[in-house]
């Protein structure tokens, strides 16, 4: 019991770092600040009558930029960097996850878009559990996939599940516009 005890302990402390590095040690571009303050203000311009939370974090969990707008809710500042956790975990919309969110043992998109190979992942509580920030499983999150990596995550809180969704979605694809214009 004493070794289970710490094993959990371990993967908590851990948290999601093994997901970042399934496929090997992560490969360039890597998200910059500056990507992640664009994808932020893209995200904000989207809807500019919503008032939201928005976070931006990099392919392990971690937030690389974040904005809360006045009269935004404030519950919508762990719920923005929550989603933005777990669509960066899995590769895929919180949207999607949202769907699967209590199914049994599930099997995540590649980490690397263009292989054929997945990664198996513990059951979507369980990750949830043992990940901080932890991760939500909640409409409103887009990855950032760069190059066929899972490069980060946008995620948005404030608005109905909708806009949060189009407010994320808005801030993933300026990365990509970004990408195709360089």
């Amino acid at each position: 019991m004493r070794a289970l005890l710490f094993s959990a302990s371990l993967i908590g402390l851990l948290g999601h770092s093994w997901a970042s590095y399934a496929n090997g040690p992560r490969t360039l571009p890597q998200l910059s600040m500056a990507d992640a303050c664009k994808a932020v203000d893209a995200s904000l311009a989207a809807q500019p009558s919503v008032n939201e939370n928005v976070a931006v974090v990099d392919a392990d969990g971690s937030l690389v930029c974040f904005k809360h707008q006045d009269g935004a809710i404030h519950a919508g500042v762990p719920g923005s960097i929550g989603k933005a956790v777990a669509s960066a975990f899995f590769g895929v919309s919180s949207a999607q996850l949202e769907v699967k969110m209590g199914a049994a043992p599930w099997v995540s998109a590649p980490r690397t878009v263009t292989s054929a190979a997945t990664v198996p992942v513990p059951t979507l509580p369980g990750v949830a559990a043992a990940s901080l920030p932890a991760p939500i499983y909640s409409q409103g999150a887009k990855p950032i996939i760069r190059s066929g990596v899972v490069d980060g995550a946008v995620g948005c809180g404030g608005g109905t599940a909708e806009q949060d969704d189009t407010c994320a979605a808005a801030g993933a694809a300026a990365l990509l516009q970004a990408d195709k214009n360089s």
